[in-house]
């Protein structure tokens, strides 16, 4: 039986406050060997964030699967008012889990993290800074990474082939670099030539590099509009998180990396450089932020179709793809073994 009238039927939403949402999702169990250090991390990288962020930023963390303590503790911050909102599931899979994040929402940035990922201070003013400056910008990685420079950055290669906008240029932050080789402990990840230059793209006064990291990622909230994607089959790996690295190329946006590093990969076992930047960290909770973006205009689809699979496949040609490192101004020292 029902009585009476429910109060809230026909009622709109009251309009947000925030405009830029985090997701994060979180699996810890209780694998001591891969798993021994990673709540520490996981504090951290929180923390990080709390200081750095201002005041107008929805954090979503995902719960998936993890062990008792870390959802206690989720729900500990989320009663506290820290964290804006918690989802609790079994290991459904890292990208399941970011759908989830993703879903009854409506950001105009979505930042999407690995929770162990320490960031520093400017890093949102940086990715406003950049999505206002390139008009085409869809997806923002703050962890520059000049190996990944063929990846999914056709459309920008192609819009900027013949232009002097697009060139290779020193490399700002080579110690950033540096620190992710020694995170993920592949101490060889880069070369002599990765540390000297790297292709960027320079509009606006601003510098954006082609080569961007996927452990944490800033989207515009038009790269979801498209989405169709309800689950992928993987845990993690196989094609689960292809199609998020995708999606700014496959809907003609461009995904670029800010040439300095402004998060740090901390992988799975703490160290002391991780607290010790924590702690040089300040508060940004306070700062008033607002941002003005240009309008993101419907891409040609011919255009987005030419760039991922034509171009693509001519300049992944050894050779011609050597004549076109040498045409964007590298050292010829370097065009062997870039």
């Amino acid at each position: 039986m029902r009585i009476k009238y429910n109060p809230n039927k026909d009622q709109p939403l009251s309009e947000s406050s925030f405009f830029h949402q985090i997701i994060i999702p979180i699996y810890i169990s209780s694998n001591e060997e891969f798993h021994r250090d990673s709540f520490k991390i996981l504090k951290i990288c929180l923390e990080s964030l709390f200081k750095t962020c201002h005041s107008k930023t929805f954090f979503t963390c995902v719960n998936n699967g993890s062990r008792i303590e870390v959802r206690n503790y989720l729900d500990g911050l989320f009663d506290q008012g820290i964290i804006h909102e918690v989802i609790h599931t079994d290991n459904i899979g890292k990208v399941n889990s970011i759908l989830k994040g993703l879903k009854g929402h409506d950001f105009d940035f979505v930042t999407v993290t690995d929770s162990d990922v320490l960031f520093l201070n400017g890093w949102q003013e940086e990715c406003y800074e950049m999505f206002t400056s390139f008009k085409k910008l869809g997806a923002l990685s703050t962890c520059p990474n000049p190996k990944l420079l063929k990846f999914h950055t056709w459309n920008v290669i192609s819009e900027f082939l013949f232009s002097r906008n697009l060139r290779f240029s020193k490399v700002v932050d080579p110690e950033g670099l540096k620190q992710f080789a020694l995170s993920i402990s592949n101490f060889d990840l880069f070369k002599s030539c990765h540390y000297e230059k790297n292709l960027a793209l320079h509009l606006n006064g601003k510098t954006g590099v082609l080569g961007a990291g996927h452990f944490v990622v800033t989207y515009r909230k038009e790269i979801f509009q498209k989405l169709a994607l309800h689950s992928v089959n993987y845990k993690l790996g196989g094609n689960s998180e292809g199609f998020l690295d995708e999606l700014a190329s496959t809907t003609g946006c461009w995904r670029l990396a800010t040439s300095k590093s402004f998060s740090l990969h901390m992988g799975n076992i703490e160290e002391p450089w991780m607290s010790d930047n924590l702690e040089k960290l300040f508060s940004n909770q306070s700062k008033i932020m607002e941002v003005n973006l240009p309008e993101l205009k419907e891409s040609n689809s011919l255009k987005v179709f030419f760039s991922n699979n034509v171009l693509s496949r001519i300049l992944s040609i050894d050779f011609v793809f050597k004549l076109f490192l040498k045409f964007k101004g590298l050292d010829k020292k370097y065009i062997s073994s870039y």
